[in-house]
């Protein structure tokens, strides 16, 4: 199949996945709706946009993967209009015992496994307690915004502290 003037998308014969990261993260309007996520609708439900010139450009071999978090903060909640074209998955995040004992484990086989003292063993529960009291603080006083989209923390932090600690080198 050949594409004709107004028809856009992959090589013939290719399939492209469009990933939008962040999803409820547009701001709303006066009205409550979010032009940016409109837009994403008239695409599955029209299969195109209609450009400045209002002629209809059609999207083919396009399909459209979607990653956001929880509503809160500077997120927004995704209208069912939207959402009744997805295969909606969650993750529910983890709670703080749960937290504790992963990271415990991880610091606890590390240290023993290359020869470290007592005391040292005993400190790294109270490591792992103060590190995740730190990121749950600044993740609940810390919220992202749409100026400051970069205030996201999750448990890659958490792990990248955990990891520094592993290249310690006992003594």
């Amino acid at each position: 199949m050949y594409y004709v003037a107004g028809v856009f998308g992959p090589p013939v014969g290719k399939r492209a996945v469009i990933f939008v990261d962040d999803l409820n993260m547009p701001s709303l309007e006066v009205y409550g709706a979010q032009p940016p996520i409109e837009l994403l609708r008239q695409f599955l439900d029209h299969g195109g946009w209609y450009s400045r010139d209002n002629t209809f450009r059609t999207m083919v071999d396009c399909q459209l993967l979607c990653a956001m978090g929880p509503a809160g903060g500077a997120r927004a909640f995704v209208t069912p209009r939207f959402t009744r074209h997805m295969h909606t998955v969650s993750v529910v995040d983890f709670d703080a015992a749960t937290m504790s004992s992963i990271f415990r484990a991880i610091l606890d086989w590390d240290l023993r496994n290359r020869g470290f003292p007592g005391p040292v063993l005993e400190a790294a529960g109270k490591v792992v307690r103060a590190t995740l009291h730190v990121y749950t603080t600044v993740q609940d006083s810390l919220l992202p915004t749409p100026s400051r989209s970069f205030y996201l923390f999750n448990l890659r932090d958490v792990s990248r502290v955990v990891q520094g600690l592993t290249m310690l080198a006992p003594r």
